[in-house]
């Protein structure tokens, strides 16, 4: 199919259970609706029980949005406008609701894998300590009750949908062997080399920590030894992340908080830091570990998960392989040891931009309606 009959096609995005469009989940959906709308593809955004603003600013002023209240509206929809593909990602609540869409309906759909259910679930290494008393709850039965039960569902519905993609190389390793269910691709999220870039700022005595999300995934006693370390270098710290540990942090540590902070205004942080750290050992892909490097910070993380595979692509940053060797690293950093203009030059970041993403999305998604 030529690329000028493709652009005719409609594709729809389902998002669901979101309160705002910042969230880590929906970025690669709403960067790929922005690149497939100025590319000329008709988009259109469903949100359901979603508190998300319908305020997507100038960039999406040709994407069509709408409010649902339920499966009912969802069907309406859907037959009316009749998109040539559904996509949404595999968040259980969401993987079920496009697995029942695609019962009832004669439609193409497409699964993007980064949330991977259950995976958390059998990860000990998670800390709930600091997490409210309904999600250690819902951590606690999941894992010892109902895990078998729900990762065959997870396992069934997944397979019942036209395309299945990935975030990773490691997660299409770990749906392989813990879900023993294949991708038919790879695709990183997209990154906006636009907004994030190696922009020619003075690199000032700060350094940015990421606390993750709120789930667990960041280890609260290990943060403390972080910033311990970093106290007596009078280094000037942002905390990107999880509030419940910005919040309880800045009790104890003289730390900058970045809570709603636009994209533009991240980069800037990211381009003025020398060091970005990510104490983080679950994470599927590791969007701001991507966005740091796309600035020209390099990175300090573990060595494991989609932060080390991004590491070992773009060899921008330091591996450790424990906590110890992460301590000791820190210790020892010196922004000397890389050079910021080679960086900025460099076409290792091809994989993760926005356009390299898109294309591959789209020529997967080509390949079901070729078919």
């Amino acid at each position: 199919m030529a690329e000028r009959d493709i652009r005719h096609k409609k594709l729809c995005f389902l998002f669901s259970e979101h309160n705002s469009l910042n969230d880590g989940a929906l970025r690669p959906f709403i960067n790929w609706a922005i690149k497939l709308s100025s590319q000329g593809y008709e988009i259109s955004i469903l949100l359901l029980d979603s508190e998300a603003k319908l305020n997507f600013g100038p960039k999406l002023n040709n994407i069509k949005s709408k409010h649902v209240k339920n499966y009912k509206e969802i069907i309406n929809y859907l037959s009316i406008t009749r998109p040539d593909i559904l996509i949404s990602d595999d968040f259980f609540p969401r993987l079920r609701l496009m697995t029942k869409i695609k019962r009832k309906m004669q439609i193409k759909t497409c699964i993007y894998v980064q949330i991977l259910f259950g995976f958390h679930i059998i990860a000990d290494a998670l800390n709930t300590t600091y997490l409210p008393m309904k999600q250690k709850l819902l951590f606690r039965v999941l894992r010892y009750g109902f895990f078998n039960f729900f990762k065959k569902w997870y396992k069934n519905m997944l397979q019942q949908h036209d395309i299945i993609i990935t975030n990773s190389e490691i997660s299409t390793t770990l749906l392989n062997i813990i879900y023993n269910t294949e991708c038919h691709d790879v695709v990183y999220p997209p990154i906006d080399s636009s907004i994030f870039k190696a922009e020619n700022l003075k690199k000032n005595n700060q350094v940015l920590i990421y606390a993750g999300r709120s789930t667990g995934d960041t280890d609260e006693s290990f943060l403390r030894k972080i910033l311990l370390s970093l106290r007596d270098k009078e280094y000037k710290i942002f905390v990107l992340g999880n509030r419940i540990l910005q919040d309880k942090l800045s009790e104890e540590f003289n730390i900058q908080k970045l809570s709603e902070i636009s994209d533009k205004d991240l980069a800037r942080v990211y381009s003025e830091s020398i060091l970005t750290i990510c104490p983080q050992k679950w994470e599927t892909f590791g969007y701001v570990v991507a966005e740091s490097i796309f600035c020209g910070t390099p990175v300090l993380t573990f060595n494991c998960m989609g932060a080390a595979e991004i590491i070992s692509l773009t060899k921008c940053g330091y591996l450790a392989n424990n906590k110890k060797d992460f301590l000791k690293k820190l210790e020892d950093f010196n922004l000397e040891n890389f050079n910021l203009e080679i960086l900025r030059k460099s076409k290792f970041t091809d994989s993760f931009d926005i356009s390299y993403s898109t294309r591959k999305l789209i020529n997967r998604i080509q390949m079901s309606w070729d078919q």
